[in-house]
C-alpha cells in the first residue's frame, strides 16, 4: 500500500532555506503566541512529511492541531496531513477521523487541489478496515476525480489499489484486468509500476495461474533490483507458490513479515501471517503456528492501539 502526502508547495522549492528557518523559530518558541506556535508546528509537521519521516511529522501536526483546538480557526489542511500521517503509519481508524474531517469542511485550497489524493488514503483507508463496499464507493469517486485531472500516476494508482480491492472480494481476474490498465498509466513512476505488477502476481496467485504470476516476477524482480522492499515482496509470492518447500516457509517467516511488519507494507505481512499459520497448522505445526499467531497479533495491536512517538 502507497499514500500520497499533501504539503504546502514552498517547501518543495527549497527544503533547506525552510529548515533554516524553522531552526531560527525553534529558538524563538520560549513565550511564543498560539499562532506562532501553531505554524511552527504545522510547517515542521509539513516538512518532516516531505522528507518521509511520518513519525515526527504526525507528532508535530498533532501539537499544531492542540494550539489550533484552543485559540485558532479550523485548519482542514493540517487535518488532510493528519489523517495521511496516520495512514502512512498503518493506522487507518485514526486517519479516517481526520481526513473525513478535512472532506467535511473541504473549503481550504490545498484541499480542494488535492482531494484526488485525500481520496486515494480515505478509500484505502476504508479497504484496510475490512469496509470493502464503503471502500469501492470511495475507490470509484477517487478515480472519476483523477480521470477529470488527467493524471496519468494519480489515474494509475486508482486502478491497482481497485485490483487490490477486487481480489479482496475474490474477484481476482477483475484485478488482473485492472493491474492491465494501472500498468498503461506507471511508466513514469517506477516504483507505482512495480506495485501495479505485485498487486497483478498476486491476483494471478488467488486464480491459481502459477505461469501466469511466475512471468510477472520474471518481469518484477530485475526491475526492483536494489530496491529491498520490492525486491522481497516479488521474492515473497515466488515463496508462497513453494511454501510446502521447509526454506520457503523459512522465508516468509524470518524475512518477509520481520521485515515488511513495520513498513507500510504492513498490511502485506498480516496476510503473510495468515497464510502461514494456516499452513503450519494443516501441517500439524502447532507449535509454528501460535508463533505466527502471536506476530498476527503483534501487528493488529500496532495498527489499532499505538500512539505516534513523542518528540525527542
Amino acid at each position: 500500500m502507497r499514500f500520497f502526502r499533501l504539503s504546502d508547495g514552498c517547501f518543495h522549492t527549497n527544503l533547506p532555506a525552510a529548515e533554516q528557518q524553522l531552526t531560527l523559530a525553534q529558538a524563538q518558541l520560549c513565550g511564543a503566541n498560539s499562532d506562532a506556535l501553531h505554524l511552527y508546528h504545522r510547517n515542521m509537521g509539513f516538512l518532516h512529511g516531505i522528507r518521509g519521516d511520518s513519525a515526527n511529522s504526525l507528532a508535530h501536526l498533532l501539537l499544531a492541531l492542540d494550539v489550533e483546538g484552543e485559540v485558532l480557526k479550523a485548519d482542514t489542511s493540517l487535518s488532510a496531513n493528519i489523517g495521511l500521517a496516520y495512514a502512512q503509519l498503518g493506522k487507518p481508524f485514526h486517519a479516517i477521523l481526520h481526513l473525513e474531517r478535512a472532506l467535511a469542511v473541504h473549503n481550504d485550497k490545498h484541499i480542494h487541489a488535492m482531494t484526488p489524493l485525500v481520496g486515494i488514503t480515505h478509500a484505502a483507508c476504508y479497504m484496510y478496515t475490512g469496509d470493502l463496499v464503503k471502500a469501492r464507493k470511495l475507490w470509484e469517486i477517487a478515480l472519476s476525480q483523477a480521470m477529470s485531472i488527467n493524471h496519468d500516476i494519480t489515474i494509475g494508482t486508482v486502478l491497482y489499489n481497485l485490483a487490490l480491492l477486487s481480489m479482496k472480494e475474490k474477484n481476482p481476474s477483475e484485478g488482473i484486468a485492472l493491474c492491465d490498465q494501472a500498468l498503461t498509466h506507471l511508466h513514469q513512476d517506477p516504483e507505482r509500476y512495480m506495485m501495479a505488477l505485485v498487486h497483478k502476481a498476486q491476483c494471478l496467485l488467488e486464480s491459481k495461474d502459477l505461469a501466469g504470476c511466475t512471468e510477472v516476477l520474471k518481469q518484477g524482480l530485475p526491475m526492483a533490483e536494489g530496491n529491498e522492499m520490492f525486491t522481497i515482496l516479488f521474492e515473497s509470492l515466488g515463496h508462497r507458490m513453494t511454501l510446502n518447500d521447509a526454506a520457503s516457509a523459512n522465508y516468509i517467516e524470518n524475512i518477509a513479515i520481520p521485515r515488511l511488519k513495520n513498513t507500510v507494507h504492513m498490511y502485506t505481512a498480516l496476510d503473510y501471517c495468515d497464510i502461514l499459520e494456516a499452513h503450519y497448522r494443516k501441517n500439524r505445526s502447532i507449535k509454528k503456528a501460535q508463533i505466527i499467531g502471536c506476530m498476527s497479533r503483534d501487528i493488529l495491536r500496532g495498527i489499532v492501539f499505538s500512539s505516534p512517538s513523542p518528540l525527542p
